[in-house]
């Protein structure tokens, strides 16, 4: 215990004084690489009272990339105490060196109100940033802020386009959600439900069950899109059997499974069966097969 507390008495004082320092000086800056390094495989390994405190050394030295991380571990209360105040000036001071975790960390903070005024403006402004810098999940903070309107004017287009930007980088819940917005989920005065059930086989493909049950129930109703009771079954049963399935799509996906069981051959029982049974994830291109 009293490790700990000097551990945690330690990141403060390193806290205060990265806030201080900002910017590292070049030689500072090799070391501070170093320990980064140091840090990010400790927190790999599991040893998180050793990568706090490698974090905040090289956050001290003005390392934008463990200022970014210790922030996140201050953000979650992971091996210190929750702080949202420390974990906002740590990502400004990030940010402020272009690190786009920094940049999309401190935009979700803005854009949710956590620890400041919540400022869609000033979280557009900095997901931008992070999307230039490489970081595809601020494609997703700013498909949704587009979908709800959050700050500017609500484009279903613009939603649709960042959402499949983070889905392609390998964001599964976020291609799942441009299928919902295409579906007509938050706007419906303009649904695209063959863009959708495209959208959805696809972050299904990425191995995310409520894309299978969404899948399914399209095909299964004729959303919008051709019935097709036999890849619907197949959706519904990948769907009922998956790891990741909570009690409540579980029951979903098992009530459609006995409706579509009573109006197929079979035939076309096995047949969905044997789809389901040979289908694995393709997280690189079609999931439809």
């Amino acid at each position: 215990m009293a490790g700990r507390l000097k551990t945690i008495a330690a990141v403060a004082v390193a806290v205060a004084a990265a806030i201080a320092i900002g910017t590292p000086a070049p030689a500072a800056a090799r070391e501070a690489s170093a320990m980064h390094r140091l840090a990010t495989e400790a927190y790999e390994a599991g040893d998180i009272d050793t990568a706090v405190a490698a974090f905040a050394h090289c956050a001290r030295a003005g390392e934008a990339a463990c200022q970014s991380a210790l922030g996140y571990l201050f953000l979650v209360g992971e091996g210190v105490d929750a702080d949202e105040e420390h974990a906002l000036d740590l990502f400004r001071l990030a940010a402020k060196q272009g690190d786009p975790y920094g940049e999309f960390s401190l935009g979700t903070m803005y854009r949710h109100g956590v620890a400041v005024e919540r400022d869609f403006e000033r979280a557009r402004q900095l997901f931008v940033r992070a999307i230039a810098g490489g970081y595809a999940a601020a494609h997703a903070e700013l498909g949704e802020m587009y979908a709800a309107g959050e700050g500017m004017p609500a484009d279903r287009r613009l939603a649709i386009s960042h959402l499949v930007e983070a889905g392609s980088a390998g964001i599964p819940l976020a291609m799942f959600r441009a299928g919902q917005v295409a579906r007509g989920e938050v706007d419906d005065t303009e649904r695209r439900p063959e863009v959708a059930l495209e959208l959805f086989i696809l972050a299904a493909g990425m191995d995310f069950p409520e894309a299978m049950l969404a899948a399914g129930a399209m095909l299964q109703s004729g959303d919008g899109v051709a019935v097709d009771h036999v890849e619907a079954l197949k959706w519904h049963l990948l769907a009922a059997g998956h790891h990741d399935s909570d009690a409540e799509l579980r029951a979903l996906a098992r009530g459609a499974i006995s409706l579509l069981d009573g109006k197929l051959s079979p035939e076309g029982r096995a047949e969905a069966r044997a789809r389901a049974a040979a289908w694995t994830p393709d997280r690189d291109g079609d999931a439809r097969r």
